[in-house]
């Protein structure tokens, strides 16, 4: 019983887990080094099991591996986890996740989107970025990022389409290019039921009047997290932590009637030596009578 609420209470610890990325996108030229944090917060997970996925346009999520260029650091005792990949090449775009498959919870972090460019590039480039799946079930808003980068806050003037229907987000000047360029944000939240439908979201970068460029997205986009993929690895999670804690129910079951036939075998030895000594002092007892007599 002990050992069922022990098992209860560290699932239950884990289910108030949360991963925090930063920053939820980068840019960087060709050739430049980049950082990303996951700081890890409530559960018992640390950055010891932590582990990193890169989502790649039309690619499957896959699970990042240490090499010459690529570095994750982070201990038992730590929390924040880092990523650093060295000389970024135009493969390494993506979405880049934490996440941990050592328990049966197994949660992702919110992402951080990578941009790879090319430095003799100069014109205006846009990014757009999915909402994350925790604001979606937990706010039951969606919101989305338009990155354009290349521009000065003068030059453009940015605004959303949602099924055809003019919208304005929240624009702000940013500088988040580590080559010293700067990068408009522009943010749109909308009802997350309309994201959920489907219903196509367009970025519309107005350059000089008459000219514009656009970015679309919606749900089940390429760019976009692929659900199946997310939902098999979950899955193998799952089926990994059930595995484990099988195996530990089978472990403490066996020690535990392991200990009971220990127990029992040690009191019936002792019950028989008992008995063998009450004969001999019987036997004695006889013995001394016959020789007093």
């Amino acid at each position: 019983m002990l050992d069922r609420l022990t098992i209860l209470i560290l699932y239950l610890h884990a289910l108030r887990m949360e991963r925090i990325q930063h920053p939820p996108f980068l840019k960087a030229a060709i050739g430049e080094s980049v950082t990303m944090t996951c700081t890890i917060t409530g559960g018992a997970a640390n950055c010891h099991t932590n582990k990193w996925y890169v989502q790649q346009p039309g690619k499957p999520l896959h699970m990042i591996m240490n090499d010459e260029r690529i570095f994750t650091a982070g201990g038992l005792i730590e929390y924040t986890c880092t990523l650093k990949i060295k000389y970024i090449m135009e493969n390494d775009s993506g979405m880049y996740f934490c996440t941990d498959c050592s328990t049966v919870y197994s949660d992702f972090g919110n992402g951080t989107k990578l941009i790879v460019t090319d430095k003799s590039q100069h014109n205006p480039e846009v990014f757009i970025l999915s909402p994350s799946d925790f604001e979606i079930k937990s706010r039951n808003t969606s919101t989305i990022f338009c990155l354009v980068c290349n521009v000065s806050s003068t030059q453009v003037v940015i605004s959303w389409t949602v099924a055809g229907k003019f919208m304005k987000g929240m624009t702000d000047l940013t500088k988040f290019a580590q080559d010293g360029n700067h990068c408009m944000k522009s943010q749109l939240i909308i009802p997350a039921i309309i994201w959920n439908n489907g219903i196509n979201c367009t970025c519309v970068v107005e350059i000089e009047p008459g000219k514009a460029i656009t970015k679309s997205i919606w749900k089940g986009h390429p760019e976009t997290l692929s659900s199946t993929s997310t939902i098999q690895y979950v899955f193998d999670c799952v089926a990994f932590g059930i595995s484990a804690l099988l195996f530990v129910a089978v472990i403490i079951t066996t020690v535990y009637y392991q200990n009971k036939l220990w127990k029992g075998n040690r009191k019936h030895n002792l019950k028989k030596m008992s008995q063998r000594k009450d004969s001999q002092r019987k036997s004695l007892s006889t013995e001394n009578r016959l020789a007093t007599t």
